[in-house]
């Protein structure tokens, strides 16, 4: 069984989530045979910074909220203000969200990996 605190959320292999009684949802497995624990919307936007991209509202706009038929799961969103643009937001999609962590998660495990050999990833 194992458990590991990424930034503050659970992931969890198949026999620990079935051992906590989690529903071991295909839509949540990170990578193969690793999950993603339950968690709230707050904890995950703040393992993947999305504060790094700009700034957020957990409050989407009626308008994109009615259009897309009040999204649930992976497609439930907050709204994100690119750095860019102040002024005008966009979705940001709990799949995106996963898509961001994943990458984050090879990306640490690539440098763990250098600082391990003693080596540096830079490419010479």
């Amino acid at each position: 069984m194992r458990y590991l605190n990424f930034r503050g959320i659970g992931l969890c292999d198949k026999e620990a989530m079935e051992y906590c009684r989690y529903p071991l949802n295909p839509d949540y497995e990170i990578f193969p045979g690793i999950y993603l624990q339950p968690h709230n919307l707050g904890d995950l936007t703040k393992a993947v910074d999305l504060e790094e991209l700009g700034s957020f509202d957990f409050a989407v706009p009626q308008y994109w909220a009615e259009a897309n038929n009040f999204p649930k799961g992976l497609d439930l969103a907050v709204w994100l203000y690119r750095r860019e643009s102040r002024i005008f937001g966009e979705p940001f999609t709990v799949r995106q969200m996963l898509d961001r962590l994943r990458e984050m998660i090879k990306k640490e495990a690539v440098q763990f990996w250098f600082e391990q050999k003693g080596e540096t990833n830079e490419i010479v």
